[in-house]
């Protein structure tokens, strides 16, 4: 029998920076983006469980399926608001980014595989406190689809059903297709999408893509904004 695999965080690295400007929105490379893992205490991708209602028919009853999970990056660490000693300042950055969707990297240990990368939509952490206490902040950053986690050797894990956008309908916003699919990067990686309807879209309908931008189909081309 196989001993247990035991592993403890001592010189992790958490890093945030802007999401990639072509391809997918899992072509992230991570020597681009800044590390604040040193103001951070917790960091930890969490995973819920979606279900599918199943209608019943005339041999069985109601039931669930599973379908695909949802991620969200929590965080716990120490506001650093105003620092001066020349590093970048966690707190500020998230409060001036809130609501934009980033890239992220989760190394376990220095910058060695295994990792997890991926794109966040930032929310902005706390300010102030209890006196005479470290002021500390703790969030959740939602996660656009699975994040790209990767093994020992550098190999993605995410499932088979991962997989990148094919086709968007219109909406306000609107989705992308497969039922889970990540998002295009941006409007660029939009070339060869399906849009649904093929004609010109409603006024005011979008979608959203992997750098934070709105989409719509124009009737003959894909265009930035809302139709």
């Amino acid at each position: 029998m196989a001993a247990p695999y035991v592993i403890t965080i001592t010189d992790a690295r958490v890093k945030f920076g802007d999401p990639p400007t072509s391809g997918s929105a899992y072509d992230i490379d991570s020597a681009t983006l800044d590390d604040y893992g040193c103001n951070v205490t917790q960091a930890t991708i969490a995973a819920s469980a979606n279900t599918v209602d199943v209608p019943a028919t005339f041999c069985s009853p109601a039931s669930q399926t599973a379908a695909g999970s949802s991620f969200a990056l929590t965080l716990e660490g120490m506001q650093d608001w105003g620092r001066d000693d020349g590093s970048d300042s966690l707190s500020e950055w998230l409060f001036k980014n809130d609501a934009a969707r980033k890239a992220f990297a989760l190394f376990l240990k220095d910058e060695t595989d295994p990792k997890a990368l991926g794109i966040v939509t930032v929310i902005a952490g706390d300010f102030g406190g209890t006196a005479g206490e470290p002021l500390t902040f703790s969030g959740e950053l939602p996660i656009l689809g699975y994040p790209d986690i990767k093994d020992k050797d550098g190999n993605s894990l995410r499932p088979s059903g991962a997989v990148a956008a094919t086709g968007a309908t219109s909406g306000t916003p609107g989705t992308f297709t497969p039922a889970g699919a990540t998002p295009p990067a941006n409007l660029a990686a939009m070339t060869g999408i399906t849009a649904t309807p093929n004609t010109a879209w409603a006024t005011g309908s979008y979608v959203v893509l992997g750098d934070s931008t709105h989409a719509h189909w124009s009737g003959t081309a894909w265009a930035s904004g809302d139709a």
